[in-house]
């Protein structure tokens, strides 16, 4: 709902800055009445004359914390295309010349598919990494884990990597791990 009333809002305002900049090379005021009537004529066309560029920003956040962001220079003849392009994103900041949109993206990124395991980071914390944990860059750490509780094989098999799967096996590791509460040691 947030979404398309920033979306009206946003056409709006391009729409009114478009007709401003129109009425800026309007006659002056003996011309004025002949151009009024002859603009009254004319059928109205949301299709700018000439195009307007914006630089478009489009970031995305993956379930695994990965966040890819996009930058591309883009030509717009008429709003409506331009909007209808970026259905399902969420805008986020515009402005002169630029637009930044959001998506929240309830999936693996790319780069966790391909090689992301689950381990613990110095910290004892789940952690995913891009690549096994002893060589791995850390991309996200979740919450600290009572390895003094575990089961020597879980310890181990957090210690060597566990290989990320799809999104249920990501899913699955997660709830697993998030349930064990530390031992209360008073």
């Amino acid at each position: 709902m947030k979404t398309t009333i920033w979306k009206s809002l946003t056409i709006s305002l391009l729409i009114l800055l478009f007709f401003i900049a129109v009425l800026d090379d309007r006659p002056s005021s003996g011309e004025e009445d002949e151009a009024k009537k002859s603009s009254l004529e004319e059928p109205v066309s949301l299709v700018a004359s000439q195009p307007l560029e914006v630089k478009v920003t489009m970031e995305k956040q993956y379930l695994d914390g990965v966040t890819e962001v996009e930058e591309k220079i883009e030509t717009i003849w008429a709003m409506e295309d331009f909007w209808a392009n970026y259905d399902g994103w969420t805008l986020m900041n515009q402005g002169e010349g630029f637009v930044e949109f959001y998506k929240q993206i309830d999936d693996l990124s790319p780069e966790v598919k391909a090689n992301g395991y689950f381990g613990i980071d110095l910290n004892d914390q789940l952690t995913i990494f891009l690549g096994k944990p002893t060589e791995g860059k850390v991309i996200e750490s979740f919450f600290p884990i009572p390895v003094d509780t575990l089961e020597s094989s879980r310890r181990k098999e957090l210690e060597q990597g566990i290989k990320i799967q799809d999104k249920n096996h990501f899913n699955k590791v997660i709830e697993t791990y998030a349930d064990r509460d530390p031992i209360d040691k008073h």
